[in-house]
């Protein structure tokens, strides 16, 4: 089995939130390509749709022998748009002998280039015979939930204010002391969970996840009678090879045995003979 994973470190700086107007906390558009090639998700310009963080995933078929130099024609195309722009995240090509090929690729793209870079895939597996089997883009708006988390970091925030000038001051008991405390501490982790989720959310509109998958395509007349030549030609060297091994592994017995056989004849033809000898 051929199994190859490449897991890149990733580096990218945090964007700018803009505010949202009001609109619906997450937006998704699942296509299903029909039969014609070149139809993909439609492309949305991230321009007029600020603070939502999208997500693409797209399914092709093609003939299996061309899924290995399309992965690194894809590559090589995200190479070309620079590190700072496409980074490969992920990538998966198995092969078991006799068995169907499973692969896939993952890239993480600036923003504003993922569509153009979806679009140039597409266009590199048509031109090796294949074809958008499927695509999927899903946006949510993370923008506004940047806005309201960072609303309640400010009110955890004030609080936090509030106690701290509650526990300076003078003669304060120490129950007291330890209640304020304990609320203190809860609200700085609630406020570090905040701010986890808030790089995260930063991240997110900051890069746009690309997934490619490939699959093999259904293999067409002239296809099935290349692979089932090739089928025939492997079935009939490994008949040869073992008939040689065969060969090799009985063939001095049965030399032997033969060699037995035939002087048990002679031996018994003589006998025969002899009785008939004249005195």
């Amino acid at each position: 089995m051929k199994i190859i994973w490449l897991a890149l470190p990733l580096v990218f700086g945090l964007a700018a939130c803009s505010k949202v107007d009001n609109g619906s906390q997450q937006e998704t558009t699942a296509i299903e390509a029909p039969d014609a090639a070149g139809e993909a998700p439609p492309g949305i310009d991230p321009s007029v749709a600020p603070g939502v963080a999208f997500d693409f995933a797209y399914g092709f078929t093609l003939p299996e022998r061309q899924i290995a130099s399309v992965q690194e024609t894809h590559a090589a195309l995200c190479g070309r748009l620079g590190t700072t722009s496409c980074r490969v995240t992920a990538v998966h090509f198995d092969k078991e002998r006799g068995g169907r090929v499973q692969a896939d690729m993952t890239f993480l793209l600036d923003p504003t280039k993922a569509l153009g870079f979806a679009r140039d895939a597409t266009a590199l597996v048509e031109k090796a015979e294949g074809t958008l089997a499927n695509g999927r883009v899903v946006g949510e708006d993370v923008g506004k939930t940047i806005v309201a988390n960072d609303k309640s970091a400010e009110g955890i925030r004030a609080e936090l204010a509030k106690l701290d000038a509650q526990l300076r001051i003078p003669g304060l008991s120490k129950a007291a002391r330890s209640a304020l405390l304990a609320q203190s501490s809860e609200l700085r982790a609630q406020l570090r969970v905040l701010g986890q989720a808030h790089d995260g959310q930063v991240e997110a509109l900051a890069t746009t996840p690309v997934r490619f998958d490939y699959d093999v395509a259904p293999a067409a007349i002239g296809d099935a009678w290349r692979q089932g030549l090739r089928s025939g030609a492997v079935s009939a060297t490994t008949l040869t090879t073992l008939l040689a091994y065969l060969l090799g592994a009985l063939g001095p017995w049965a030399i032997l045995c033969g060699g037995l056989w035939w002087g048990l004849r002679k031996v018994r033809s003589r006998k025969l003979v002899m009785p008939h000898a004249a005195p």
